[in-house]
């Protein structure tokens, strides 16, 4: 068994609208990603990525630079990319209850500024994409990660 489990979306999350407004769309906010260590670091989660960022091979640099090094990363680090959905909302969810279901995870949150599955709601950390994560949501993430998930929810 392992630890818990942080979906990472970069996207709204580590990497605002306001940046990729600003042309800085491959720059991750150190200090966005420094909360993400932290929650890391405080609980023990590792980090799965879920960001369409997954299929450059040089996102997990970029998160290593920001400060997220390689051994905060989940050995199975990315969701899947083979999900069959009509929408990219539900396609987003599928991966991570394929990964969830897969490596049979017991605690996870989700921190991603687009919805995910219904069935996911309780997980999920919604930042606004303009501000990306904030430490209230971080508090937030902290609780859910923390708490197992029950039947329902899983």
């Amino acid at each position: 068994m392992h630890g818990p489990i942080l979906f990472l979306d970069f996207d709204g999350v580590v990497v605002t609208r306001k940046q990729a407004d600003a042309a800085h769309r491959n720059f991750l906010c150190p200090d966005k990603v420094a909360m993400v260590k932290a929650l890391c670091d405080r609980t023990g989660a590792r980090v799965v990525i879920s960001s369409t960022w997954r299929v450059s091979h040089d996102c997990r640099d970029a998160l290593a630079a920001a400060g997220l090094g390689p051994t905060y990363l989940f050995d199975d680090w990315a969701t899947p990319l083979d999900v069959d959905c009509d929408d990219d909302v539900s396609a987003r969810g599928l991966e991570i209850a394929q990964h969830v279901q897969a490596n049979k995870i017991d605690r996870y949150v989700i921190l991603d500024d687009m919805p995910v599955l219904k069935s996911q709601a309780a997980r999920h950390v919604q930042p606004d994409p303009t501000v990306g994560i904030t430490q209230a949501q971080m508090d937030l993430a902290f609780v859910l990660i923390t708490n197992p998930m029950d039947a329902a929810h899983a």
